[in-house]
């Protein structure tokens, strides 16, 4: 089993929305919305709760931002985080890291290219 993310919408709450990537301005507060499927199957990963979720981002030093996860209670394939305007601050685009961990056994969900630093535009 191969565990993937999907980047759903934050913002739909009744019903998940599949989105292309977290798209984020550096230095804005922002909610990490994700949700975990086994790919080829593309079914749901049902995540225990007593387990234990880190979301693990690229900064740009080149170290990693983790951060605890919470699991959605009705819908358990998906995870929230929320990430500070300091934290936004230091994150470039690229993949998404997913680690779970129950009891004795770790599984890891990977997101490609799921991160987007959106360049500030100014107006005219």
């Amino acid at each position: 089993m191969s565990l993937e993310v999907k980047v759903l919408n934050e913002l739909n709450t009744t019903q998940p929305q599949e989105v292309d990537e977290f798209e984020f301005f550096s230095g804005e507060d922002r909610t990490i919305k994700l949700q975990i499927f086994d790919e080829p199957s593309n079914n749901d990963y049902l995540i225990a709760l007593s387990s234990t979720v880190n979301i693990v981002l690229r900064k740009k030093d080149n170290t990693e931002l983790s951060k605890a996860a919470t699991i959605d209670t009705v819908h358990r394939s998906i995870i929230t985080a929320s990430l500070t305007a300091a934290e936004t601050a230091l994150l470039i685009s690229g993949n998404i890291i997913v680690t779970i961990a129950d009891g004795g056994s770790t599984r890891i969900a990977r997101g490609i290219n799921k991160i987007k630093l959106l360049s500030k535009v100014k107006p005219f």
